[in-house]
């Protein structure tokens, strides 16, 4: 009697993965595609809201797109102010979160607890728990606390200005520097997912390539950039992926204030609709870049070990 074919180990983990995939997609399917065709059709007709006949649309074409950028004199400089801002923390929370996470990697007394610290703020800001922090008043301590912090990193950051610019150091390294440490609460609180995709990478490298780094007489520094940083590549992308688009859609941006201003209180729907549009495509635009970035260097970097 004929045997059936045995299915390999590699494609019964890309089925596991795939069902567990199953509620994203529907969701993609039936919630975000939907909601997404509906966005851009408001981008092209001129929504407006009456008593008697609902919402009411009106076939404009891209002229909205055409006003947004060449006659409106703040979209683009709020544009532009906003991915800079992003661009310049996208890799101050990747070091840090890789920082942390090779020490947390490392076996101490209080590891566990540790991580759950880096892990909080992740919980903190989520919607559901952020609206009853806000109910209960716990946000105006939280608040109150991230105030304190803020003017201690200041005077902090002050202090490293001064003395990197007395040793002569650049006026962009001063300022990155500075900025960092200023914003250093920012930072931990945009990091706690980063930290923990970094840790399952770092935990799936064998401890066997350590040893034989160990053995040939590399140092730690060597085996981090030799073995390390090639083999958590794939992570990298991820984590740059994830916490570009996790910064573009924080709230409190200036160009999200001022889009929610034109939609809800202007009642410009249309208009600020397709702002949000050209935000979105910027923000797709940057993110293929950078894939494509880490991707070539991930592919080098293969050769290389090969």
């Amino acid at each position: 009697m004929r045997k059936g074919k045995t299915m390999s180990v590699e494609k019964q983990l890309s089925i596991y993965g795939y069902i567990f995939i199953i509620p994203l997609i529907f969701g993609a399917l039936f919630i975000w595609l939907p909601n997404i065709i509906s966005s851009f059709n408001y981008t092209i007709n001129e929504l407006t809201v009456t008593a008697e006949d609902g919402i009411v649309l009106s076939f404009r074409g891209f002229e909205y797109f055409k006003t947004a950028l060449t006659q409106n004199a703040e979209f683009i400089p709020l544009l532009l102010s906003t991915l800079q801002t992003v661009v310049a923390q996208i890799p101050i929370i990747i070091i840090f979160s890789l920082f942390i996470a090779v020490i947390l990697n490392r076996k101490f007394f209080g590891r566990t607890v540790v991580r759950a610290i880096f892990f909080i703020p992740v919980v903190l800001v989520s919607g559901v728990v952020s609206n009853t922090a806000s109910q209960t008043g716990l946000m105006d301590i939280m608040s109150s606390a991230a105030q304190t912090g803020g003017e201690e990193s200041f005077e902090l950051a002050s202090s490293v200005s001064m003395l990197l610019t007395s040793l002569n150091m650049g006026e962009g390294v001063t300022e990155f520097i500075s900025s960092s440490v200023e914003n250093i609460s920012e930072i931990v609180q945009s990091s706690g997912v980063q930290i923990f995709i970094f840790i399952a990478a770092l935990q799936e490298i064998p401890t066997s390539l350590y040893e034989a780094s160990e053995v040939e007489g590399c140092s730690k520094w060597e085996s981090f950039w030799k073995i390390t940083f090639p083999m958590l590549l794939p992570q990298i992308l991820v984590v740059t992926i994830y916490t570009f688009v996790d910064c573009l859609s924080d709230s409190t941006l200036d160009l999200y204030k001022y889009l929610d201003s034109l939609a809800f209180s202007q009642q410009q729907y249309s208009y600020a609709s397709s702002m949000y549009w050209l935000y979105s495509l910027s923000l797709a635009l940057i993110v293929l870049i950078v894939a494509g970035i880490v991707g070539a260097v991930n592919r080098s970097s293969r050769k290389g070990l090969s």
